[in-house]
């Protein structure tokens, strides 16, 4: 009658200096610790790749499980199904970077987040979560606790990230909770991109944001900074006046009644260059 021997599995070899040669002349500012809320398509690619670049303590916030339509953009395998998506991903990361200290952590509470991490400082806080309230509750932790903050999200063929959170939200945003968007890898995967370049560079984004995607024509780059003029002096941006209108596959806000150029031609699906007032430039 056979037997069934068990077998070891081998440790993971331990990381040495020329693992890091590659990029030791980039002169890459490793942060000592990064706080990452919201472990999906595009947390989940942020903490690999700041474990692959050499960060050494990740704290990853998420308390929602891995799903199956999860695995068209998540780097996990379908073992991972039904499992904490922070703890899943922990795994995946110590299997990379044995040495890179992971603390898979619930849900994101300020709290809770105060006893587990207060401690950490010149760190950085991405927000990768699905609404407005999570966010402006994720940029006003990190702002008292002087927390460099970045937010990434992926939608449909775009990834991007900004500084800071809008200054507004649609009604479903401003809810708690979890929004279902269609999206894919590819712009989950270029939202991470940007974000960790930003984080090892040690480059602050404030109220710019960058996206990056497709569109009909093809890929298509915006940085608000370069790409989009400011918004008239006289708009007042508040909950009940701003409305959204897609123009070229971007989505923008104008000001319902307002009579200016931009909010005008916003609406009608066309834009110009404008000046601080509002007005088209020739």
């Amino acid at each position: 009658m056979a037997t069934t021997e068990s077998v070891e599995v081998a440790p993971a070899p331990p990381i040495t200096e020329n693992t890091y040669a590659r990029q030791d002349s980039l002169n890459l500012k490793i942060p000592p610790s990064v706080i990452v809320v919201g472990c999906g398509g595009v947390g989940s690619w942020l903490s690999l790749f700041l474990a692959l670049a050499g960060a050494k303590q990740l704290w990853l916030w998420d308390n929602d499980t891995v799903s199956d339509h999860n695995l068209n953009r998540l780097p996990l395998t379908k073992d991972s199904v039904g499992k904490s998506k922070s703890e899943a991903l922990s795994d995946l990361i110590k299997s990379y970077r044995p040495d890179c200290d992971v603390y898979a952590m619930g849900l994101f509470e300020s709290e809770q987040a105060a006893i587990a991490c207060g401690d950490i400082h010149k760190a950085w806080l991405v927000c990768t979560t699905d609404t407005w309230a999570s966010r402006k509750m994720c940029n006003a932790w990190a702002t008292i606790r002087r927390l460099n903050y970045l937010e990434a999200a992926a939608e449909g063929e775009i990834g991007s990230i900004t500084g800071e959170p809008a200054a507004w939200a649609t009604d479903d945003e401003a809810k708690p909770g979890y929004a279902s968007v269609p999206v894919w890898v590819g712009p989950c995967v270029m939202a991470a991109s940007l974000a960790c370049a930003h984080i090892l560079h040690s480059t602050k984004l404030g109220e710019e944001s960058i996206r990056i995607g497709w569109t009909e024509g093809g890929i298509v780059f915006y940085n608000s900074k370069s790409d989009h003029p400011e918004p008239p002096k006289h708009i007042k941006w508040t909950l009940e006046n701003v409305k959204q209108a897609k123009v070229k596959g971007w989505t923008y806000n104008y000001t319902d009644g307002c009579k200016c150029a931009m909010c005008i031609d916003i609406q009608a699906g066309v834009l110009y260059n404008y000046d601080k007032d509002g007005r088209r430039c020739s």
